[in-house]
Parts: structure tokens; sequence; C-alpha cells
């Protein structure tokens, strides 16, 4: 079998301070880069911009948290259990909302704003959320789409007619799809505007558990139950060493 080798353009060097802790290093890449993607490269959030931040309790919904308050904007942090939330708000959201105890969080939303609604929705929820996020998005907001945990389908008539009312950008990304040109780039902005902030202790991994790869069903059970607080790691393991 030949060896399969990363793009040297998507891989980027350890820092220091997680030398010997593999395990916080691997809960960087994909997780801080999806975030840093949503609301740099695509939401293009600004210093000051209200950003509405779905399922905040996640390792990107986390991570995206430390980012903006680092970039000035104030992060609203939704989840749909108080555990997350504590957590998102130990790790820089401005305010919080349970989901499930407010139903009407776009009301609430609209409060926190003073009636304007937020400038930036960072959206892994997608159908079941559709309606509901073009009643919280501000006039001339950017609404930011990259998942479909709440389902394709949207029961919504009058959908396009809130969105054009609000002169709102709705956008959906990936990173996976990208070309190795804008990964390349990503990772070069995200080393240079981040690392220094891991290495002085302004941005912090949050991992929820580390499963050995065999277990890789178990750790995939937990993430669908939603019962994780930040990221998941999976270990792959040398042949001498013993299972965790």
């Amino acid at each position: 079998m030949g060896s399969t080798l990363a793009d040297e353009r998507s891989v980027m060097p350890l820092p220091s301070v997680f030398k010997g802790d593999m395990k916080q290093a691997a809960a960087v890449p994909e997780t801080w880069l999806t975030a840093y993607q949503l609301i740099y490269l695509v939401g293009h959030a600004r210093p000051g911009d209200v950003v509405l931040v779905h399922a905040a309790g996640s390792g990107v919904g986390l991570a995206a948290i430390q980012l903006l308050k680092a970039l000035g904007a104030v992060p609203v942090a939704t989840a749909r259990s108080a555990e997350k939330l504590v957590a998102a708000k130990a790790y820089g959201a401005a305010f919080t909302i349970n989901t499930r105890e407010v139903p009407d969080w776009v009301g609430r939303v609209k409060e926190l704003t003073h009636g304007e609604g937020a400038a930036v929705i960072l959206d892994p929820v997608g159908g079941s959320y559709s309606i509901a996020n073009a009643e919280a998005l501000a006039r001339d907001g950017r609404w930011v789409s990259y998942g479909l945990m709440g389902g394709k389908q949207m029961d919504a008539p009058n959908f396009m007619g809130i969105l054009l009312a609000k002169r709102g950008t709705l956008v959906a990304t990936t990173l996976r799809s990208r070309s190795l040109e804008y990964k390349g780039r990503l990772v070069a902005e995200f080393v240079r505007v981040a690392f220094p902030k891991f290495e002085d202790g302004t941005f912090k991994t949050v991992v929820d558990r580390t499963f050995p790869l065999a277990a890789a069903g178990k750790a995939h059970a937990l993430m669908e139950a939603n019962g994780n607080t930040g990221k998941i790691i999976l270990q792959v393991q040398a042949p001498h060493e013993k299972e965790l």
C-alpha cells in the first residue's frame, strides 16, 4: 500500500505551548480553521458586531467565541443545555441563550440588540432554524450556514420575504471541498493571527474527551447525542501502547 502525504500548504507548525500534549494540539486544526474561516473569510465580522453563535458548546462554537472576543465583536451564544452555555460564558460569550428554555430566542436576540438583530449569524443547524435566523438577522446582516444538524428542509413560506426586507446575505460554506490554494492561504493567515494568542494563553483548546481509534463508534454516538462540550479526539495508538 502506498503512503498518503498531506500537501505542505495544509499543515501547520506545532505551537510550543502544545509540545508534549498532542491531544490538545489535535483539537486545533479543523475546528479552529473552520471557526476562523466563518468569522473572517465568509462572515466578515467586524469589531462591535453582535454575532449569534449557534451550537456554542461545540468545538467550533467555543473556538468561534474566543476568536470573536479577540476581534472585539460581541458573541451571543445559543445552546440547548446549561452546561454548554456555562462553557460558552467561560470562554468569552457576552450573552447566552438556552433555546430549550427560551423558545422565543429571536425575541431575546432583539432585546439584547435593542431591536436591531445580529450582524452575523454562525449557523450549523439549518432547516429548523431558517425562519428564526431570518428574523434574528440585522438589516444588511450576514448569515453563514455551515451545517444541517436541524435538517435540510424548511417549512418557511415567507422566508425570502423576510430575508429580502432585511437586505440579508445568506452564504453557505464548507471547508473540506475548498481548493488547496484556498486552504493554504487560510492556514497561513490563521497561523499568523492566532498562534501568538495560543502561546500567550488567550486562546485555549477545549477537549471534551479522548477515545482510542478502535472506539470511534462510541465517539460518534456521543457526538450524535449532543453529549460533548468541546472537541472529541480520536487517538491513533502505536501497537505497544495501552488503550486509554
